[in-house]
């Protein structure tokens, strides 16, 4: 069960977790870990599967190239 809030502004609902996930999505697609052709169905990039988890650093990784 995902927990909902409101706007303050608006009152309409929105999830925080889902609101998360679609940034994280985001600046995967565009660090291009992710691909997708319609945004709907992702697919791990070949960048992806040869990473060493081991270095792997979100911040520089994947949020300094998407910003």
């Amino acid at each position: 069960m995902c927990i909902k809030r409101k706007f303050k502004k608006t009152g309409i609902e929105y999830s925080p977790f889902e609101w998360r996930f679609n940034f994280s999505v985001k600046h995967l697609i565009a660090a291009k870990f992710i691909s997708t052709e319609d945004n709907r169905i992702l697919e791990l990039t070949e960048k992806n599967r040869s990473i060493d988890m081991g270095s792997f650093d979100a911040n520089r990784d994947v949020r300094a190239i998407s910003e």
